[in-house]
């Protein structure tokens, strides 16, 4: 049992590791012509005026939960559940950059076959889950 924080920190590792490797496989990958990096930058905009709006909003839920569990349960709670809140939209925001950065990889990719595609967007999405 005294192992367990052990193992969930390692774990924790080996994903960040999985997740930057994945990153850099899907960075490596040819973006396109001039149009499809045009167009992956515009949607990239867009997605991140999205998550800014996004946070905005969630910003103010989160100081209400941090004050209110600083008064009802411990202040110690409330420093944890602002360091998940700010690693949550962390790993929101790595998603998804690297989610609108695999689209125009994996349609450049696709004009060589699903074979190709198919890992370019499986990396793309697990940058995601990993992160």
């Amino acid at each position: 049992m005294e192992s367990i924080p052990y193992l969930a920190l390692v774990s924790a590792l080996a994903a960040l590791a999985l997740a930057s490797y994945f990153f850099s496989t899907v960075k490596a990958a040819p973006a396109g012509n001039d149009r499809m990096v045009f167009l992956m930058t515009e949607i990239q905009k867009g997605a991140k005026a999205f998550l800014r709006q996004e946070y905005t909003w969630v910003s103010f839920f989160v100081i209400a939960m941090v004050i209110l569990l600083a008064i009802i349960i411990a202040p110690l709670a409330s420093v944890s559940y602002i360091i998940g809140a700010i690693l949550s939209a962390s790993a929101g925001y790595i998603g998804m950059t690297v989610a609108t950065m695999a689209n125009a990889r994996t349609t450049e990719a696709a004009k060589e076959g699903p074979a190709k595609a198919l890992p370019v967007a499986y990396r793309g999405g697990a940058v995601m889950g990993f992160s």
